[in-house]
């Protein structure tokens, strides 16, 4: 699973690295503004493949703090690299934002559920109580489950219970979703060289 995701990521990195970082042509198809020449892409690609071995790995513990440890930092470095994503979408130029991402199911459910438990798990608004969420006892290292009490349901307690395999799977075709967006735009710039050097 996460073979290919990185395989992926290899690849725009080869690009940005032997074409894009080298010959003026490519910077022009891109933003490549002066952050971007500062090459924080490079730390970017870094802060991926670590957070890669995080996402990917199987989490196992057997001890509630462990547990909730390897939980928080599971929803943390997919909320990070959905933040690169957007990122990445904007350096390319592919014209998708971050309005368009909230609509992808994969990437809405998850930063969801990392808001709630990671983000914002006492929610209050002008002084106001509007939620809480408390990682539960019950779950084991397949499945991440929580208390939630909502102003929405009059604060009645919801037991909400999400397969840790599922998340990533849905994180997994996110990015797959977009770095295959980043890819074809890359694809495309590559093409009109080619064009270009046979007139």
């Amino acid at each position: 699973m996460k073979e290919e995701v990185r395989y992926k990521l290899d690849r725009i990195a080869d690009i940005w690295n032997h074409f894009i970082w080298e010959y003026d042509f490519f910077k022009r198809k891109i933003k490549f503004t002066p952050e971007v020449r500062t090459n924080y892409f490079g730390d970017i690609l870094g802060y991926f493949q670590d957070t890669f071995d995080i996402i990917f790995s199987d989490g196992e513990s057997n001890s509630y703090s462990g547990r909730f440890s390897n939980q928080i930092s599971l929803l943390q470095s997919i909320y990070v690299q959905q933040d690169f994503i957007e990122e990445l979408l904007l350096i390319f130029k592919c014209g998708i934002e971050k309005g368009d991402l909230k609509k992808d199911f994969n990437y809405s459910i998850n930063r969801e559920i990392r808001n709630e438990l990671v983000g914002h798990p006492i929610r209050k608004h002008n002084g106001q109580f509007i939620s809480s969420f408390l990682f539960g006892y019950n779950g084991g290292s397949d499945k991440i489950v929580y208390l939630r009490y909502h102003k929405d349901n009059n604060y009645k307690f919801e037991s909400m219970e999400y397969p840790v395999s599922e998340i990533i799977e849905r994180h997994k075709d996110f990015l797959n979703k977009y770095f295959d967006e980043i890819l074809n735009k890359l694809k495309q710039i590559l093409l009109n060289l080619s064009k270009k050097l046979k007139i």
